[in-house]
């Protein structure tokens, strides 16, 4: 859940992530493209941090948690509740690489596990 909470940077990607935990009461949302904050929200019981333009949907929506499913469709390309549960899925990972003193995020792919290799659904993490 931890690493959910960063914003992580591409070369020509948008990248998303975000946690929602009832048990400890924090929203995170981060949302990136090309190598730029686009909006970061942080909100729990000891501290609020909002950075970024709003999006125009957030104006719409009372429930922050509400956002997380308004950037997956930003970031897919369509709604949430249309994914196929057979879809394929991929695992990524990030490292930090230090090129002439200059840090750049690389995207690495660490598994390109599909998962119906694995015999289970994607939405099933046990």
């Amino acid at each position: 859940m931890e690493i959910g909470g960063f914003d992580f940077y591409a070369n020509n990607q948008t990248a998303f992530s975000f946690v929602l935990s009832e048990m400890t009461m924090m929203f995170t949302v981060n949302y990136t493209k090309n190598d730029e904050l686009i909006r970061s929200i942080m909100e729990s019981e000891e501290m609020n941090e909002d950075e970024g333009e709003p999006f125009e949907f957030e104006k719409n929506e009372d429930d922050k948690s509400k956002l997380i499913y308004h950037l997956i469709e930003k970031t897919l390309g369509e709604s949430f509740h249309n994914i196929d549960l057979e879809a394929k899925c991929f695992r990524y990972s990030f490292k930090q690489e230090t090129v002439a003193e200059e840090k750049n995020t690389q995207l690495v792919e660490v598994k390109n596990e599909q998962t119906n290799q694995n015999k289970k659904p994607w939405w099933k993490f046990w």
